[in-house]
């Protein structure tokens, strides 16, 4: 019997999506082109559970077109960096874009994401940026003495304190040469770039310059002194995004279209949802399991890293094992998990060993250059043919 055919529907990904089922299946169906992208480290279906948590705490995110999410996380896994997650290191960001008539999402480094991008380059020990409140004792100079002292107040430490009681951000990047390189911006002028940023869109009450002020402000900071630290590819691409939304721009390129072979999805259809979901191959639907439960925290994921490390697994399929798990059913994280925290190592050691994504993957076998034919020796028998009479001596 054939496997039953699940019902597709017309579906465009720079249109609202219906619901966030439809907008997780079609992220699922086209996590090619974030695997295209990303660290080998990262697991794209991962990366899509998280941002179906953060689209169930921000519903604005459901009403951004499937497309621009998507392009968040390819950007994301291009830098390396977690996108929606807990580590705040790249934002999907919803604004509403007139010309689309649409809400889109737009990606956005954190700080956090800044401040990791920067110390891979190997030559920095230590970034951070701070601001500057009043009651604060703050000095520095440029020329050929430089410094920079900060001193915040007493009675500040602790409080929550006020946006408009901020009079300068500054940044600092300590070199492992022992060196080290400053820069400092009155609030004035940090405010300017944000007016730049919001004024070309609108409903920007979402947008972080609104909600997390200090952060952006310590962002615009870390990026104004990259611009003369040494830079790698991950951390240009990373203030290229923050320039252009500083710019008020949209970022509009096709991900699919750039895919050499675009996605699961063909003719734009999308299967309709299901038990299990479904994705179109060669026109025909064939259902596949996208009931995934919520994603393993990082405290899970190091607390299954040192347990496989305490019974000496093999790392890479430890890794294999733990990624998957995390993007399984809520039953099976949560049975994986028990054993983990049993510290029953003989269970934990057979619950590793006998998942089928522990071994490594099986490499296809090279073919092998046929053997040099000495000269005057007739050539080999074609496959098939039985093989030459021995000649007569």
């Amino acid at each position: 019997m054939s496997a039953p055919t699940a019902k597709v529907e017309t579906f465009n990904p720079n249109k609202p999506a219906a619901s966030v089922g439809e907008i997780r299946r079609f992220l699922t169906a086209n996590a090619n082109a974030i695997k295209r992208v990303a660290p080998q480290a990262m697991n794209p279906l991962r990366m899509v559970a998280i941002l179906g948590a953060a689209m169930s705490r921000n519903p604005l995110l459901v009403k951004c077109t499937p497309m621009s999410l998507l392009r968040c996380l390819t950007q994301g896994a291009e830098l390396g960096l977690e996108v929606a997650g807990g580590l705040q290191e790249f934002h999907p960001v919803p604004y509403w874009n007139s010309d689309l008539g649409a809400y889109e999402a737009q990606g956005l480094p954190g700080y956090p994401g800044l401040i990791k991008l920067v110390l891979q380059t190997g030559s920095v020990a230590r970034i951070y940026a701070q601001a500057v409140y009043e009651g604060d004792t703050f000095d520095f100079a440029l020329g050929d003495k430089p410094f920079l002292i900060h001193k915040p107040a007493l009675e500040n430490l602790g409080m929550v304190m006020e946006d408009e009681k901020i009079r300068a951000f500054y940044a600092v990047a300590f070199f492992k040469d022992g060196g080290a390189q400053f820069e400092v911006m009155g609030k004035p002028a940090v405010d300017a770039l944000k007016k730049r940023a919001l004024e070309k869109k609108k409903n920007t009450e979402h947008s972080p310059w609104n909600t997390d002020y200090v952060e952006m402000g310590r962002k615009t900071l870390i990026r104004r002194i990259s611009k003369v630290l040494p830079k790698t590819p991950a951390l240009a691409r990373a203030l290229d995004l923050q320039a252009q939304a500083e710019s008020g721009e949209f970022v509009t390129e096709d991900i699919l279209a750039q895919m050499p072979e675009t996605s699961d999805i063909e003719g734009q259809k999308l299967p309709t949802e299901g038990e299990a979901g479904a994705t179109v191959q060669g026109g025909e639907a064939k259902p596949v399991p996208l009931a995934m439960g919520p994603p393993l925290s990082e405290k899970q994921i190091n607390a299954a890293r040192t347990a496989a490390a305490r019974v000496k697994l093999d790392q890479a399929g430890a890794e294999r094992v733990i990624a998957r798990v995390s993007n399984a059913p809520k039953a099976e994280t949560k049975a994986f998990m028990d054993v983990i925290f049993s510290r029953d190592d003989a269970k934990l050691t057979a619950l590793f060993q006998n998942h089928p994504d522990y071994p490594a993957p099986i490499q296809a076998p090279q073919a092998q250059e046929p053997a040099a034919q000495a000269e005057g020796e007739p050539p080999p028998p074609p496959p098939g043919d039985p093989a030459p009479p021995p000649t007569a001596g």
